[in-house]
């Protein structure tokens, strides 16, 4: 009974490793594997971390004199646009009603 079992187990083993030589080595694209490597270290995630550090020291309460004009992130973003080799950025602005800031919060 236990020879048995050693024999199926082995078995397994063998058919698991069987399929592994079946499977595909990569996705295939239409681009070579040399604009791949391009485009994976053009995308890595420095330049998003980059972005998010410029955004995130501006989530705050913002003084009144803020809303005069345009926020921080807006002349971030333009600014980055400018460097991604934008030419025609502008920040615009729509009217709205009147703009608060909270002193109180339940």
């Amino acid at each position: 009974m236990r020879v048995r079992g050693v024999v199926v187990c082995a078995a397994a083993c063998l058919l698991g490793m069987t399929a592994l030589p079946a499977q595909e080595r990569e996705d295939r694209t239409l681009l070579s594997h040399d604009q791949m490597r391009s485009i994976v270290n053009e995308a890595s995630g420095e330049r998003a971390m980059h972005t998010l550090l410029e955004l995130v020291p501006y989530q705050r309460v913002r003084p009144a004199s803020e809303y005069q004009g345009a926020f921080r992130e807006s002349e971030v973003m333009a600014r980055l646009a400018k460097e991604y080799g934008y030419t025609d950025v502008r920040i615009e602005s729509f009217p709205s009603g009147p703009q608060w800031q909270p002193s109180v919060g339940e």
